[in-house]
């Protein structure tokens, strides 16, 4: 959980000003400005979404379970009505709502058959959070 809170504080401080430019390239082809505290807070509301999913994917408890599908279903929205839906941040920061879903997708695919693999070789079933 800490390093959970750590991540946010440093995107919502601009700590990884220079990753995020690279990849926050809006439709207009100008700039965002990671020190914008709108901008800081989409991108934390969005890290915060991808960290529950990735954390959370293959809990076993009924907590953790449901962060997992909560942010899946948020990802999975086409609705736009609200300032902090996954469609309207991804267009105010100008990423690829579909490349952004597909990347989660893959994401999940890869660790599933990561943990099938270690199963396998250890025989053990990896801990579920």
């Amino acid at each position: 959980m800490h390093a959970h809170l750590s991540r946010r504080r440093q995107l919502a401080n601009g700590a990884q000003d220079g990753e995020w430019r690279t990849m926050l390239a809006p439709r207009s082809g100008s700039m965002i400005d990671i020190r914008s505290p709108e901008t800081r807070l989409l991108l934390a509301v969005l890290a915060d979404a991808v960290d529950a999913f990735q954390k959370n994917a293959f809990a076993s408890s009924r907590k953790s379970r449901r962060l997992f599908v909560e942010a899946e279903e948020w990802f999975a929205s086409d609705a736009a009505d609200s300032p902090l839906a996954f469609v309207t941040i991804c267009h105010a920061l100008g990423l690829d709502v579909s490349y952004l879903r597909s990347g989660l997708r893959r994401w999940r695919e890869r660790a599933a058959q990561a943990r099938l693999e270690a199963v396998a070789v250890s025989g053990h079933h990896p801990s579920a959070a």
